[in-house]
């Protein structure tokens, strides 16, 4: 009898006893991009939401490039393909510079793509894949195009300025 009082006390501890599920860890912003099919390593990415203009923006910079993917968050189709989106690069002479001594953005004769793939707006989080044409800004210059693609899968922090 004692030996089946402990074995019910016992079971009785081990089953009231469960641990607390642990909250669902966010997922940190993350982003993989090749340019000129070469990995671009980046230093990091943030994105921010600008709630007067209902716009996104993803950047992400390595070394002295800065890179840049602007769209309106409440015009995404249904099947996430973006028509009407920017996207840049601007490089400074050195790092941390706030100088710009090139820039790159959309070459609107070649097919750009960004098709948005996730966006939850209570976790703030949007993802999306990228192939963009980038041609070189400086007039009198070679066109210069650097293609870069990718995905990212960030969360955003929203702002007004109002």
């Amino acid at each position: 009898m004692k030996y089946f009082i402990l074995l019910a006390l016992g079971t009785f501890l081990l089953t009231s006893c469960s641990k607390q599920a642990a909250p669902p860890m966010k997922q940190e912003s993350k982003i993989t991009v090749k340019k000129n099919d070469t990995a671009w390593e980046s230093e990091g990415v943030y994105a921010s939401y600008n709630v007067d203009d209902d716009l996104v923006h993803v950047m992400s910079g390595k070394d002295n490039e800065s890179f840049t993917i602007s769209f309106k968050k409440g015009s995404i189709p249904v099947n996430g393909i973006m028509k009407d989106f920017s996207s840049g690069v601007t490089i400074a002479p050195y790092k941390a510079s706030a100088v710009i001594s090139d820039s790159y953005m959309l070459d609107t004769t070649k097919a750009n793509q960004l098709k948005i793939l996730i966006i939850d707006n209570p976790e703030k989080r949007v993802a999306g894949d990228f192939t963009l044409y980038l041609k070189r800004n400086k007039q009198n210059s070679s066109q210069e195009i650097n293609v870069f693609k990718g995905r990212f899968d960030v969360r955003y922090e929203p702002f007004s300025l109002k």
